[in-house]
C-alpha cells in the first residue's frame, strides 16, 4: 500500500510540473514582470513534449530569456541566455511558416539580441571578463549573419567593430590563434583607420614569432602601406633580423643597424637593454661578459642622448649601480700589502665611488618622474621601487644616513 501511495505522489508531482499553460506564462509577462518566474514557467511548459512545436511558446521564450539576460542580478546565472533567446526565435520562425509573431514584431527581437550581445561583450571586456566578452562578440556575429542572410535587416558582411573586438578579447585572453583569425579577416578586407593599427602590428608580431616569413612580410608590407608613419614596421624588421643569431653576431647586427639609423630611439633602447641583460641578467655564469660592459654604457648613453626617458635613465642607473659593486668586489679580491696591490685596490675603489656618484642623477630622474605620477601601474611601481632601492643603497654606502633614511621611509610607505 505504501508503494502505491508513493507512485501516486510521483505521478501527481509530474502532472503539476507540466500544468503550466501558455496563457499563464503570457500572464506573467505584463507590467513590471519577473523574468526569473517567467523563465521557470516557460521552461516547464516547453519541457512537455506536447508543446515542443508551439511556435508562440518559442517566441515568448526568446522574449523572456532576453529580458533575463539584461537583469543585473540574474544575468550571471545564465551567460548564454541571449544565444538561447536567438535559438528560440529561429525555432519560432521554423515552426510558423507564416511568421505571424515575427511579422508583428517586425524583427525587433532579432535586432535587440544583435545589439544587446555586442553591448554585453563590451561590458564584459571592460570588466576584464575576456572569455565572456569573446562569447558575446561571437554570438553577435552569429546573429548578424542570420539576420543578414534572412534579409531581415542590413547587417554588413564584415561588421568591423565586432570583428575587431572579438580579436581584442582573444588577444587579452592569450588566445593568439583565435585573435589572429579575426585580425586576418580585417587585414584581408584591407580595413584601415587609427583604431586598426594594432591589428597589423599584432599580425606582424605573431607571424614573426611563428617564423611564418610569408605572413610576416605581408603584414609588414600592408602595415607600411596603410600606416607609413608608424615606426613599428622598421623596429620589428630589425628585431627579426637578429632572431636566432649568437650573442656576438646579434650585437654586431645591432651595431650595423644603429649606425645606419642613429636617431631611432626604439632601436637604440632595445640594443641597450639587450646588452644590459647579457651583462647583468645572464643565467650562464660561464660566459665572459666583461668585453660588453663598456659597450653597454656607451649604448645607454647614446640612447639617452636621443631621448631622455625615465626608462632609459633607470636602465643606466642599474648599470652604474652594478658596475660600482663589481669594482668594489674586485677591490676586495686584491690581496696583499704590496705597493702594486694597494694601488690596484685604490683604483678600483675610486672607480666604484665614481660609478655611484654618476649613478645618482640617473636614478634621480627616474625617481622624480615616478614620484610625480598620481597613480602607478604595476610596471611603474616596480620601476619607482627600483629607483629608491638604488638611491637608498648608494647613500648607505656613502654613509649619508639622512638621505638613506628618507628613501627607506618612502619604500616602506610604497609597500
Amino acid at each position: 500500500m505504501k508503494k502505491i501511495i508513493v507512485l501516486l505522489c510521483l505521478v501527481l508531482a509530474t502532472t503539476l510540473s507540466f500544468a503550466q499553460t501558455l496563457d499563464e506564462v503570457k500572464g506573467m509577462m505584463t507590467g513590471e514582470w519577473d523574468p526569473a518566474q517567467a523563465k521557470d514557467a516557460i521552461d516547464k511548459y516547453l519541457a512537455n513534449p506536447k508543446n515542443a512545436k508551439d511556435a508562440d511558446a518559442y517566441f515568448d521564450k526568446a522574449l523572456i530569456y532576453n529580458k533575463y539576460s539584461k537583469d543585473p542580478e540574474l544575468k550571471a546565472d545564465c551567460p548564454d541566455c541571449k544565444i538561447q533567446a536567438f535559438e528560440a526565435l529561429k525555432k519560432c520562425k521554423e515552426l510558423d511558416r507564416k511568421n505571424t509573431q515575427l511579422l508583428l514584431d517586425q524583427n525587433r527581437s532579432f535586432l535587440d539580441l544583435y545589439n544587446g550581445s555586442y553591448q554585453a561583450g563590451v561590458d564584459a571586456f571592460n570588466e576584464k571578463k575576456y572569455t565572456l566578452a569573446y562569447n558575446n562578440f561571437k554570438n553577435t556575429l552569429t546573429i548578424g549573419d542570420y539576420v543578414r542572410d534572412k534579409q531581415m535587416a542590413k547587417i554588413p558582411v564584415l561588421d568591423t567593430p565586432v570583428v575587431l573586438n572579438a580579436g581584442l578579447a582573444e588577444q587579452a585572453d592569450k588566445n593568439d590563434s583565435l585573435a589572429i583569425f579575426y585580425y586576418q579577416k580585417l587585414a584581408d578586407a584591407n580595413v584601415s583607420g587609427p583604431q586598426y593599427i594594432g591589428v597589423y602590428e599584432y599580425l606582424a608580431y605573431f607571424y614573426k614569432n611563428e617564423k611564418n616569413d610569408a605572413g610576416f612580410a605581408a603584414a609588414v608590407a600592408q602595415g607600411q602601406k596603410l600606416y607609413p608613419a608608424d615606426p613599428y614596421w622598421k623596429t620589428i624588421q630589425q628585431s627579426k633580423a637578429i632572431d636566432g643569431l649568437s650573442a656576438d653576431d646579434r650585437f654586431k647586427k645591432y651595431d650595423d643597424m644603429v649606425q645606419k639609423d642613429p636617431t631611432n630611439y626604439d632601436l637604440s633602447y632595445d640594443y641597450g637593454v639587450e646588452l644590459y641583460n647579457y651583462v647583468y641578467a645572464n643565467p650562464d655564469s660561464s660566459i665572459k661578459v666583461d668585453a660588453y660592459k663598456q659597450r653597454t654604457y656607451d649604448q645607454l648613453k647614446r640612447t639617452i642622448a636621443i631621448k631622455s626617458t625615465p626608462e632609459d635613465n633607470l636602465m643606466m642607473a642599474r648599470y652604474l649601480y652594478n658596475s660600482s659593486f663589481d669594482k668594489s668586489d674586485a677591490a676586495a679580491g686584491v690581496k696583499g700589502g704590496s705597493a702594486e696591490a694597494i694601488k690596484k685596490r685604490n683604483e678600483l675603489n675610486a672607480g666604484a665611488l665614481a660609478d655611484m656618484n654618476d649613478c645618482i642623477p640617473y636614478a634621480q630622474v627616474a625617481y622624480n618622474y615616478y614620484s610625480s605620477l598620481p597613480s602607478l601601474k604595476v610596471a611603474e611601481k616596480e620601476n619607482y621601487k627600483a629607483s629608491m632601492i638604488i638611491l637608498e643603497s648608494i647613500y648607505e654606502a656613502k654613509k649619508d644616513a639622512p638621505k638613506a633614511a628618507m628613501y627607506t621611509a618612502k619604500l616602506k610607505a610604497l609597500n
